[in-house]
């Protein structure tokens, strides 16, 4: 998921880019209201709706220092309702990662859900929940029904949103489905086989992604490939071509663009290269124009295979002496989560949603399964949470202090997995992975081992090989639905 941060003093706050409707200037003054709760700084004018501005100090308790020159006012949507937040200034525009993510237990009255631990935990973002905002107490709302508010939205289709960036002395942006993670990088691998404007690699989560200097594809200079590109506002914008992930190397991510399909004006096309990429330009009333992009033809087809091909050549160099076949099964690499239950376990991060820290309270329906725990609510589902040791007959731990939930949802069940603790994230080809006996298996009913698909045998952070044994997501929930019943 993609999030917008803002600050508040030198607090960092973060909300999902799908609340967020646009961002504006803070007005000359404020419509104030009688009687108004203390949070609400006043009411103003957006395009012939009224929207009423909220001052998170005041809710959070912050300081009330100066107000910034750089004072932004954050335009959120939720159920045709509007709201303004009031922020010192404007920070950045980032993808989330699950391993950096700590969600607090769930508290009605809480604008904050957790935070993200970013750079190492050096720096802290807190992660505003809109749906909370939106219940704040004699909050003025738009909508008492819930309708679409008609002065916005006014029958104009579904809002598209566009994350905008600048590369040289262009606005350009990519919709946000479009984007597959931003990401701040300190270096790029240098490649011996790049070619053209491909300045190097970078490694996103075990999968090579190439990354291009786009300004340089626009021709605004020559291709950066210094240790220095990636520093200061510069930015890395993930984006796939059809199976392809592709860096595009921007000068600075700016910020979300909210618009209407009659907002994407026709550009006028000129018989120059590279032209098919401009879908159009996105014109809104009193904003300055942005282009938008058309992500599958930024790279010309010829541009897409030197620089996959190039690359498919450096990293599997040492498996040229293999055929063609066993050369591209062995290229293609999955990503794990490592936890322990007693060992070593392994399992897919496609089927981990989330991982929390175990809850201090845990509701406790009579009459559950012996490895039950209990459940809690998650953000309005009900999770139940299954004590892994009980359920593979392994003897209790002392202390649980260290414990993670891996949260999993299949089609049949939505559940918890409580494990000793979470080690790693890897990456692993099929060479590393081991085909288990048949006679593992016979027998062993109540046991792990019949979740069991693979062994793996991997280098661990500090070099020491170590080895996993991989489970199946849909073995286990169909373990716990049985038992549930």
């Amino acid at each position: 998921m993609i999030f917008c941060s803002f600050y508040l003093n030198q607090s960092e706050f973060a909300l999902p880019v799908t609340f967020v409707q646009e961002v504006i200037n803070t007005p000359d003054s404020f419509s104030t209201i009688p009687l108004a709760p203390n949070y609400l700084k006043g009411l103003i004018n957006l395009r012939g709706t009224i929207v009423p501005v909220v001052d998170l100090k005041d809710v959070l308790g912050l300081s009330t220092e100066a107000g910034s020159r750089e004072q932004k006012i954050a335009i959120i949507c939720l159920n045709g309702n509007f709201v303004g937040l009031l922020f010192d200034k404007t920070g950045e525009v980032f993808s989330s990662n699950s391993d950096e993510q700590s969600n607090f237990l769930d508290d009605d009255s809480s604008v904050v859900k957790g935070v993200f631990k970013k750079e190492g935990g050096k720096r802290i973002i807190q992660i505003l929940d809109a749906g909370s905002i939106f219940c704040l107490k004699n909050l003025p709302k738009q909508n008492e029904d819930g309708k679409l508010n008609s002065n916005l939205i006014n029958n104009r289709g579904k809002r598209r949103q566009a994350i905008s960036f600048l590369v040289g002395p262009s606005k350009c942006s990519l919709e946000i489905n479009e984007i597959q993670e931003i990401l701040m990088l300190k270096n790029i691998n240098e490649s011996a086989l790049a070619v053209g404007n491909c300045i190097g690699t970078f490694d996103l989560r075990g999968v090579t992604v190439p990354v291009i200097d786009f300004a340089a594809l626009l021709k605004y200079r020559e291709a950066d490939s210094s240790k220095d590109a990636t520093l200061g506002n510069r930015r890395v914008v993930v984006m796939k071509i059809e199976t392809e992930l592709f860096g595009l190397l921007v000068d600075k991510v700016d910020s979300i663009v909210t618009f209407y399909n009659d907002e994407l004006k026709r550009f006028p096309v000129f018989a120059t290269e590279r032209m098919e990429m401009i879908k159009g330009c996105i014109s809104i009333k009193d904003k300055e124009d942005v282009l938008l992009l058309d992500n599958t033809k930024i790279l010309t087809d010829k541009e897409i295979i030197e620089i996959t091909h190039g690359h498919s050549k450096l990293y599997n160099a040492a498996r040229e002496a293999s055929s063609e076949n066993n050369s591209k099964k062995s290229g293609i690499r999955k990503t794990f989560i490592t936890f322990s239950i007693e060992q070593e376990y392994a399992i897919s991060i496609s089927d981990v949603r989330e991982i929390l820290d175990l809850p201090s309270n845990l509701m406790t329906p009579p009459g559950m399964p012996a490895h039950y725990r209990g459940v809690f609510n998650l953000r309005g589902e009900m999770v139940m949470v299954v004590d892994s040791r009980t359920m593979y007959q392994k003897k209790k731990q002392e202390s649980d202090l260290n414990n993670k939930i891996l949260i999993f949802k299949t089609e049949d069940i939505h559940f918890g997995l409580v494990v000793d603790s979470v080690h790693s994230i890897i990456s692993l080809s099929e060479n590393d992975k081991m085909k288990l006996p048949d006679l593992m298996y016979r027998d062993k009913a109540g046991e792990s081992v019949t979740d069991i698909v693979e062994a793996v045998q991997y280098k661990a952070a500090d070099e020491t090989n170590k080895a996993a044994l991989i489970l199946d997501a849909k073995r286990i929930a169909k373990r716990v639905l049985a038992s549930a019943v």
